[in-house]
């Protein structure tokens, strides 16, 4: 009984992370951070009055400046890691290390 339970949560959290990273910059928000950081709603806005930390991983670094741009005022509730680098994806990527 509790197999049957799991597996349609487990199936929309693969879909969910799936279509991560799949929205273009200007779209309608598509994933949950992308909601969370560009439409909040009035209970994510509650939760982060009382305190919550949203930590948001994988973000395009563009994603992350326009958040800088529109949601200065929430940056105290928003971790950003991991963050896509345009460089990164056009292969000009530098490492530190020698």
């Amino acid at each position: 009984m509790i197999r049957n339970a799991i597996r349609p949560l487990a199936l929309s959290l693969i879909l969910a992370f799936s279509a991560a990273g799949q929205a273009s910059i200007g779209d309608e928000p598509q994933t949950w951070e992308q909601q969370i950081l560009f439409a909040p709603s009035e209970e994510t806005l509650r939760a982060e009055a009382k305190g919550r930390v949203w930590i948001l991983s994988g973000l395009d670094e563009r994603e992350v400046e326009r958040a800088m741009d529109e949601q200065y005022d929430r940056l105290a509730h928003l971790l950003f890691v991991n963050v896509r680098s345009q460089d990164a994806e056009e292969g000009d990527e530098e490492d530190d290390c020698d």
